[in-house]
């Protein structure tokens, strides 16, 4: 026995039936609705880094520190500027910080390999703890001068911690750290 199909029963509800189906039929011919794309990065870069502190980071407690960053950013891609393909950096700032956690504000500048600069302000730079997972320092910030003024920036800095430990228990503290970055700039 095959099975039969529900009809309808109330004029209501056959009319509900043939509005449902005429929405659907108009539906397929209106153009559909644009989906937001997510931004590409315009620059890309390898690299490295090193990042001093002062005072140097403990376990004991976090206080506020300076800190200082160099590196060279090497190779970079650029959709928008070919000729950059590679960099060198440096900048400062300053937050409150223990052994590998806390945050800080920076900016620094990055000179291209086209004779081109970029002035970034990190309003937002973190050291994430081994306990978190890989350590490193991610800074996240707006570029403000130069080439790719407006873009976003988000620098990260893995950090290689050979004896990390043992400095943040000295008394001078742990001073300085290095290790590979990986940058990119978005268009906002």
């Amino acid at each position: 026995m095959s099975p039969k199909l529900a009809l309808p029963r109330t004029r209501k509800a056959l009319a509900a039936r043939a509005l449902a189906v005429s929405v659907l039929a108009a539906s397929a011919w209106l153009p559909a609705t644009p989906q937001a794309s997510a931004q590409t990065a315009d620059l890309t870069c390898a690299g490295s880094a090193t990042v001093n502190f002062s005072p140097g980071l403990t376990w004991f407690h976090k206080q506020q520190t300076d800190v200082t960053f160099s590196g060279t950013a090497a190779p970079c891609e650029s959709s928008s500027r070919p000729g950059v393909t590679q960099g060198i950096f440096s900048g400062s700032g300053s937050g409150i910080l223990g052994c590998l956690t806390g945050e800080f504000d920076a900016t620094a500048v990055f000179i291209w390999s086209d004779n081109s600069y970029s002035e970034v302000s990190f309003s937002h730079a973190s050291i994430t703890p081994p306990e978190e997972g890989t350590p490193m320092i991610r800074a996240v910030g707006t570029i403000t001068a130069g080439t790719f003024a407006g873009h976003l920036m988000s620098l990260d800095i893995t950090l290689t911690l050979q004896h990390a430990a043992l400095e943040c228990y000295s008394t001078q503290g742990l001073t300085q750290v290095y290790g590979p970055i990986e940058l990119d700039t978005t268009p906002q």
